[in-house]
C-alpha cells in the first residue's frame, strides 16, 4: 500500500497542534496510508510539552530540535524521517486547509506531475482579506524567483509543496537554508532538476501578528539573498571562468576603492541625510527642498531599511551602493557576451566600466546615483533578451526595472529608450499593438515617478519640474561645447582611442542595421544617452550614462583585435590609474574648472 507523509514544522503552535492534527487524520488521500511527521523548532509557548506527550501515542512520528533553527531546518530533518510515496509540506497554524490534499495530490497520484504547489493567487476559493504589503511583497518575491529559475510560478512562497518520493530525493541532498529561505530554495532546485511542477488553486485564512503570524520583512531580505545564491549555487553561473573572475574582482574594486579614497558625507550627500530624516520624523526644516524625495526616494528608503541591520548609516549607505556597483558590473557582462559572444572581449570592455573614473569616484560614495546606473544597466540586458528572444516576459520586466529604478535615481529612466526602440522595430506597422505595450510600458516605468510627484506637490508645492527648471539658472557656462569636451575627457580619458577604433566599425555596421539585433541595440543603447544634454549641470555623474553605449562601441575594436589583448592592456592600465588620481592630482593640476 502507497503512503502519504505528511511534514508538520511546529513553533509555538500549542493553540493549534491538535486542531491540525485533526483535519489532517480527516483528509482524503485517496487509498494511501497517512505517515504523519511533526518536527518541534524548540517551543517556547507549551507546545512542546503537548508533543511529547503525543509521541507517547506512537500515533506520529515526532522530532525536536534542541534550538531555534528555522522553518527550512526543521522541515530537512522531517524530510529525511519521511518514508511515504509522496510527501506533503504543512503548516500548524491552520492557514491551510488540508481538506484540499485530494486536489494537491491528483497530478501526483495521476503520474502527471512531481511537484505541486498550492497556489493562494489562483483559482476561486475563499481568501481571508489581510495585508496589502504582504500580497505585494509576495508577489515581488515570486517574479524574482521567476527570473532566476525561468519558471511561471504564481506562488513561489507557498506551503503546500508536495512532492513524489523521488523528487524530494532529487531536491533534498541540496537544501541548506534554515529559516524561510527554504521556500525559494526549493523552486531553485525544482528548476534545476527539470521537474514537472505543476500549481493548484487552494483557499488561504492567513493569520495576523496578534494572531501568531511570524515572517517578516527580513525573511523577505533573506529570499531575495537566497534566490540570487541559489542561482550561483545550482546553475552554471559560475562555469565561465571570467565572469567568476569578474565577480571576484568586483568585489575588490568595491572594497579597494573605499579604503583608498575615503569617501565621506558631503555635497550632495548632505541633503540625503536631511531628507532622511525628514522621512523618518516628519519633522519638515524651514530650508527644505524636497528635490530628493521625487528623484531618489527608493534609495533613501533602502538605506534606512538596511540601517535597522546595520545601526549605521554610513555603512548601509555604502553597502547597497557596493551591492549595486557588484550588480551592474555583472550584468553588463552578461550583455556584452549577448553581443559579442566572446567571454574575453566581455571581460575587458566591462573593465572598461566598472572602473570608470564616475562610477567609481561617485558611485561608491555617499551618493545615490548607483541606483539609478544599476537599474538602467540591468534594464538594458534585460531588453536585449525581449529584442532577442521577443518573449513578452522580458518586455514587461524591462518595464517593472526601469520604473523601480526611477525611484533610486532617474538616469534609470533612460533605458525606457530602448525599450521603446525594440517595440517598434518588433511590431512595425502593427500600430495597434505598438500603442498598447508603448501604453503600459510606460505606465509601468514611470507611474512611480508619477506618484511621486503628485505626494510632493500636495505636500510641498514641488514637483521635478520645479527641480529642472532650477538647473538652467543654477549652471551656467560660457561654452557647453567646451564644458562638455573637458568633461568627457576627463570620464573616458585613455578610454577614448579605443572608442575611435570601434566608432569606425561601428558605422561600417550601420548599413545591416536592419538585419543585425546587435547593432540596432546599440543603437538604441547611444539614443538612451542622449537626454542628458537637456540637463543643467554638465558632470562626469551625470554624463556616465553615455558610458555603457561608449564601452559597447569600444569593443567593437577590441573584438577586432582580441588575440592582442596586451594592446589593450597598456591603454586600460593607463585608465585606471587616471580614475584614482583624478581627483587627488590631475584635476587640481590642469584646472579644467569642474
Amino acid at each position: 500500500m502507497k503512503k502519504v507523509s505528511i511534514v508538520i514544522p511546529v513553533y509555538n503552535e500549542k493553540n493549534t497542534i491538535h486542531s491540525i492534527l485533526e483535519v489532517v487524520e480527516k483528509s482524503f488521500v485517496f487509498d494511501l496510508e497517512k505517515e504523519i511527521i511533526l518536527v518541534d523548532d524548540c517551543s517556547t509557548d507549551g507546545a512542546r510539552d503537548i508533543l511529547l506527550k503525543l509521541k507517547n501515542t506512537g500515533k506520529y512520528k515526532i522530532y525536536f530540535q534542541e534550538k531555534n533553527c528555522g522553518k527550512g531546518s526543521t522541515l530537512r530533518l522531517g524530510f529525511g524521517h519521511a518514508s511515504g510515496d509522496y510527501i506533503i509540506i504543512q503548516d500548524a497554524d491552520l492557514e491551510y486547509d488540508p481538506a484540499e490534499y485530494k486536489e494537491l495530490l491528483t497530478p501526483l497520484v495521476e503520474g502527471k506531475a512531481d511537484v505541486v504547489y498550492g497556489s493562494r493567487f489562483t483559482g476561486d476559493k475563499p481568501h481571508r482579506v489581510l495585508f496589502f504589503w504582504h500580497y505585494l511583497g509576495n508577489k515581488f518575491l515570486t517574479m524574482f524567483s521567476n527570473i532566476f529559475t525561468n519558471l511561471n510560478l504564481t506562488d513561489m512562497e507557498t506551503c503546500y509543496k508536495v512532492f513524489t518520493r523521488s523528487a524530494l530525493q532529487k531536491v533534498l541532498p541540496d537544501l541548506t537554508a534554515n529559516r524561510f529561505g527554504i521556500e525559494p530554495e526549493i523552486t531553485a532546485l525544482v528548476a534545476k532538476n527539470k521537474l514537472r511542477l505543476f500549481e493548484v488553486g487552494i483557499s488561504y485564512s492567513g493569520r495576523t501578528y496578534d494572531e501568531g503570524k511570524k515572517i517578516n520583512w527580513k525573511d523577505g531580505v533573506s529570499a531575495v539573498y537566497t534566490i540570487v545564491w541559489s542561482k550561483i549555487r545550482f546553475t552554471d553561473f559560475f562555469k565561465d571562468k571570467y565572469k567568476m573572475w569578474l565577480f571576484v574582482l568586483l568585489i575588490f574594486l568595491s572594497i579597494f576603492s573605499i579604503v583608498v579614497l575615503h569617501p565621506d558625507i558631503r555635497g550632495d550627500g548632505v541633503s540625503y541625510v536631511q531628507t532622511m530624516e525628514v522621512i523618518k520624523t516628519g519633522v519638515v526644516p524651514s530650508d527644505f527642498v524636497p528635490n530628493r524625495i521625487i528623484t531618489t526616494y527608493g534609495g533613501m528608503r533602502l538605506v534606512m531599511l538596511l540601517n535597522t541591520i546595520f545601526h549605521n548609516i554610513k555603512i548601509s549607505w555604502i553597502f547597497m551602493n557596493m551591492f549595486m556597483y557588484v550588480v551592474a558590473g555583472m550584468f553588463f557582462y552578461s550583455l556584452s557576451k549577448k553581443i559579442f559572444k566572446h567571454s574575453v572581449v566581455s571581460f575587458l570592455i566591462t573593465l572598461f566600466l566598472v572602473t570608470n573614473y564616475a562610477i567609481i569616484i561617485f558611485g561608491l560614495n555617499y551618493l545615490m546615483d548607483m541606483g539609478g546606473w544599476m537599474f538602467y544597466i540591468v534594464s538594458l540586458y534585460v531588453t536585449y533578451k525581449y529584442l532577442d528572444s521577443e518573449e513578452e516576459k522580458w518586455l514587461w520586466i524591462s518595464a517593472v526595472l526601469i520604473g523601480i529604478g526611477g525611484l533610486f535615481k532617474e538616469y534609470s529612466f533612460m533605458g525606457y529608450i530602448p525599450l521603446f526602440g525594440s517595440i517598434i522595430f518588433l511590431y512595425w506597422k502593427d500600430y495597434i499593438k505598438i500603442l498598447n505595450k508603448v501604453f503600459w510600458t510606460g505606465f509601468i516605468a514611470f507611474g512611480p515617478m508619477v506618484i511621486m510627484n503628485v505626494y510632493s506637490y500636495v505636500a510641498y508645492d514641488y514637483t521635478y519640474l520645479s527641480w529642472f527648471g532650477v538647473q538652467g539658472i543654477t549652471y551656467v557656462y560660457k561654452s557647453r561645447i567646451i564644458e562638455y569636451t573637458k568633461a568627457l575627457g576627463s570620464l573616458y580619458n585613455f578610454g577614448w582611442f579605443i572608442f575611435l577604433g570601434g566608432l569606425y566599425y561601428f558605422v561600417k555596421e550601420l548599413k545591416n542595421i536592419r538585419k543585425n539585433k546587435n547593432v540596432l541595440f546599440v543603437s538604441f543603447v547611444i539614443l538612451s544617452a542622449l537626454p542628458v544634454v537637456l540637463w543643467g549641470a554638465i558632470t562626469q555623474r551625470v554624463l556616465f550614462i553615455g558610458i555603457p553605449a561608449t564601452v559597447l562601441i569600444s569593443g567593437l575594436y577590441i573584438e577586432k583585435i582580441n588575440k592582442k589583448w596586451y594592446i589593450i592592456a597598456p591603454i586600460l592600465t593607463l585608465y585606471i590609474i587616471c580614475t584614482y588620481f583624478m581627483d587627488s592630482y590631475i584635476l587640481g593640476h590642469i584646472s579644467l574648472g569642474l
